[in-house]
């Protein structure tokens, strides 16, 4: 998916645009987060990274801080909630 992107033999590119209620994703009316439960973060062999686009430009957020994904080797630096869930804001 998308340019640079691997084949289906080497990643996966799950996405979504809508919220757990079925409603668009919009960041300029919501503050969203995503919770890995427990012991549950993505099953890989390898790497993961959680990146956020633009849905209508596919270009990434801009944001005030340059952070344009978040992933596994930034584990060791993330806190983790007090039941053990990673949050990522």
């Amino acid at each position: 998916a998308g340019l640079y992107g691997n084949d289906a033999a080497e990643a996966m590119y799950p996405f979504t645009r809508t919220d757990a209620t079925g409603e668009p994703l919009d960041g300029s009316k919501h503050n969203y987060t995503l919770t890995f439960p427990a012991g549950q973060l993505p099953p890989v062999n390898s790497f993961w990274s959680v990146t956020m686009y633009d849905g209508k430009s596919q270009f990434l957020i801009k944001n005030p801080i340059n952070r344009y994904l978040i992933n596994s080797p930034m584990l060791p630096g993330m806190k983790k909630n007090e039941d053990g869930s990673l949050t990522l804001y």
